[in-house]
């Protein structure tokens, strides 16, 4: 029998156990709901103050470029002649030429070879050396070629042209150079005419040479036609 009651007792106990621990639960949810019962929950912790900043874009750096210069400036850079070195002077010499070509009775052209004059000739970097006048055994002898046709215009008017040029080693004319004219309308009729003219070329100690050439080309009227170089 003492086996039986403990038996029951426990169940007893059991029984009591499921049914009051809902209603102790029960009770102390409505103590806390009521404020009866003061539950302390814990504080979250502060969280630390974020501060933005707002950083700025990386510069782009400038494409540098150079500025076109200004008129101004092109205006000011100018060349000095009083800079360069002076040019030496070209000796009096002259060719004793002679022709006797048929041009027009009216215009008479002629080569004045006693009239002084000093130049500066141009600085040439050819491939041969141009000799003076002075310096060769044989001057060089003109041979053909045609008259400066003078413009229509021109024929009652005096004129006058200083040119430069050199006779080649094979007897042609190169590096021609009007150096003053009194008309600027007898330029082209000029250096068209004594770029086709052929010579003799000058020699020295036997072999041909070129040589530098000057004179002045004189235009007058005239009833006659004579030419003389």
């Amino acid at each position: 029998m003492n086996t039986f009651e403990r038996q029951l007792r426990r169940s007893n106990n059991s029984w009591r156990t499921l049914v009051g621990a809902p209603g102790v639960t029960l009770l102390i949810f409505l103590a806390i709901a009521s404020g009866t019962i003061v539950v302390d929950r814990p504080q979250s912790p502060e969280l630390p103050e974020l501060t933005f900043a707002y950083v700025p874009p990386r510069p782009v750096p400038e494409k540098k470029t150079t500025p076109p210069l200004s008129s101004s400036f092109t205006e000011s850079f100018k060349f000095d002649p009083t800079m360069a070195a002076p040019l030496p002077e070209i000796p009096l010499e002259f060719l004793a030429i002679h022709i006797d070509p048929q041009v027009d009775p009216e215009l008479a052209i002629e080569m004045d070879l006693n009239r002084p004059f000093e130049v500066s000739r141009p600085e040439l970097t050819p491939e041969f050396t141009i000799f003076e006048r002075h310096q060769v055994d044989e001057i060089p002898v003109w041979l053909y070629g045609p008259m400066p046709r003078i413009p229509h215009e021109l024929r009652t008017l005096d004129g006058e042209t200083l040119v430069l040029y050199v006779v080649t080693e094979k007897g042609r004319t190169e590096n021609i150079y009007v150096l003053d004219a009194s008309d600027p309308r007898f330029i082209p009729g000029v250096k068209e005419a004594i770029k086709d003219w052929r010579f003799r070329p000058a020699r020295k100690n036997g072999k041909p040479v070129s040589v530098w050439v000057q004179h002045v080309v004189s235009y007058r009227p005239s009833s006659k036609s004579p030419f003389s170089l």
